[in-house]
């Protein structure tokens, strides 16, 4: 990972003398030539337009530049698909969602019901039944 602590002595001084390039190569069409496997920032740039909030929070705050030398982790892990799922399902609902008002009889067929005799492209060239 990007922000990861480095353990190795050489490979730590190697990185503060130098720097750290990423490796992904963003331009290359291929994707087996993208060198994404190793590289994690691709995944961090997706992960900041994640539909849950509380993702792609995390996501930005990770992309953003650290201050301190290492971070502990447990406070970034605060969050679990449980804790996730147990937030969404105790919100109250605000707005009663809008589900279809007529349940069709057959479907697809294009038919409106199953005396319609309408001929239909998908019946003609797969059976359904």
């Amino acid at each position: 990972m990007i922000h990861r602590e480095i353990r190795d002595s050489a490979t730590r001084k190697k990185i503060e003398m130098d720097g750290a390039n990423d490796p992904f190569k963003m331009e290359q069409e291929d994707p087996m030539e993208t060198n994404a496997i190793e590289s994690s920032l691709w995944e961090i740039s997706m992960l900041q337009s994640h539909y849950h909030p509380n993702i792609a929070t995390l996501a930005k705050i990770i992309s953003e530049q650290f201050t301190k030398q290492s971070y502990n982790m447990e406070d970034f892990l605060d969050h679990s698909y449980g804790s996730m799922l147990e937030a969404e399902n105790s919100k109250e609902i605000k707005k009663i969602p809008v589900i279809e008002f007529r349940i069709p009889k057959v479907i697809f067929t294009g038919k409106e019901s199953e005396t319609d005799t309408k001929e239909c492209l998908i019946e003609k060239l797969w059976r359904f039944s």
